[in-house]
């Protein structure tokens, strides 16, 4: 209630303080461990940016801009490490206030974030469109409730096109170009099995290749035997991979949530699931003067799969999760 806007303000440049201010504190602890792959559970110096704002223009102390780009890190400790001045478990989330005087907002306005939204976005946070003091106490909140739960934040892209895939109605359901989603933790435990990194640290290493924010996770869908849809050599690994113990992630609905529901639907198995994968994990970081990371990387080994949750509990999610999709790391390779 006491927040007072005035003069241009620099919003960019503000947001990207924010998180070298937060860099501060977290670089005294060995949390993003570069090169020994990410861990989920490692979430004890997570944070949320929150931006007011009413959805217009994005302005600097020049004037406006056309587009909102986050500039890189100033921080000594991430700059070179990092290509975006956020973590994974660092959000924004942004409310926009469109409070109309009289009447109500035309339809292209109600729902929309503006230029705010994209920065929401990327960090896998969201933009909420309030019009009156109602919607916005529920937005604070529900963003109340999202800063108690533990949560980390990837990017999903299809490794490859179902059509090569052999899926006969991949021009009817077709995967995503991509989704920013969050991994909800269902325990702040230690546990064993981290992500892996988009590049193989070795000890003969010269180049530091820069990690993005969020984890890159390709997935591909598997379908297991006798379907009649997919290559009769796969296996079906949710039954072979309890020995392994699992951990499991509960993912918030995202495109590529749906997505699998979809596919499960219309191969009428319930087991279906992606198969994940990091392009590059098993790729050696280059040589100085190497530029063989500028080409198309392989996709590495399988980490982990997305199914559905089962209705049995054999997961640890609950099986009233929002999205009813649940992540399962495994060893690299498994």
């Amino acid at each position: 209630k006491n927040a007072v806007a005035r003069d241009l303000s620099d919003l960019p440049s503000a947001v990207r303080c924010c998180f070298d201010l937060l860099e501060k504190g977290r670089s005294t602890y060995d949390i993003d461990n570069y090169g020994q792959g990410r861990w989920p559970w490692m979430t004890m110096e997570a944070a949320s940016v929150w931006i007011l704002s009413d959805g217009c223009e994005i302005s600097n102390d020049t004037g406006l801009l056309s587009s909102f780009t986050l500039p890189r890190s100033e921080a000594p400790t991430s700059a070179e490490l990092f290509l975006e001045p956020f973590r994974w478990d660092q959000r924004v989330w942004a409310t926009i206030l469109r409070c109309p005087g009289c009447g109500s907002l035309p339809p292209e306005l109600s729902n929309n974030p503006g230029p705010v939204g994209l920065i929401a976005d990327i960090t896998a946070g969201r933009a909420q469109v309030v019009q009156n003091m109602r919607e916005l106490m529920k937005a604070v909140e529900s963003l109340s409730i999202r800063l108690i739960s533990a949560s980390v934040g990837v990017k999903l892209v299809p490794l490859e096109d179902d059509e090569e895939n052999g899926f006969k109605d991949a021009a009817r359901i077709k995967a995503p170009p991509q989704a920013n989603t969050n991994l909800v933790l269902a325990s702040k435990t230690a546990q064993f099995w981290p992500i892996p990194d988009c590049t193989l640290l070795t000890e003969t290493a010269t180049n530091i290749v820069p990690r993005s924010a969020l984890p890159i996770l390709s997935y591909k869908l598997l379908v297991g035997n006798g379907d009649g849809q997919g290559s009769e050599s796969q296996k079906d690994p949710a039954q072979e991979h309890t020995i392994l113990f699992p951990e499991y992630y509960e993912v918030e609905p995202c495109a590529v949530t749906e997505y699998l529901r979809e596919r499960c639907n219309s191969l009428k198995n319930p087991r279906a699931m992606l198969q994940l994968y990091v392009k590059g994990s098993s790729t050696p970081c280059p040589a100085a003067g190497d530029m063989s990371l500028s080409m198309p990387l392989p996709p590495g080994e399988p980490f982990g799969f997305l199914r559905l949750i089962p209705p049995d509990g054999q997961g640890r999610i609950r099986s009233s999760s929002s999205s009813g999709v649940e992540l399962a790391l495994l060893p690299y390779n498994y």
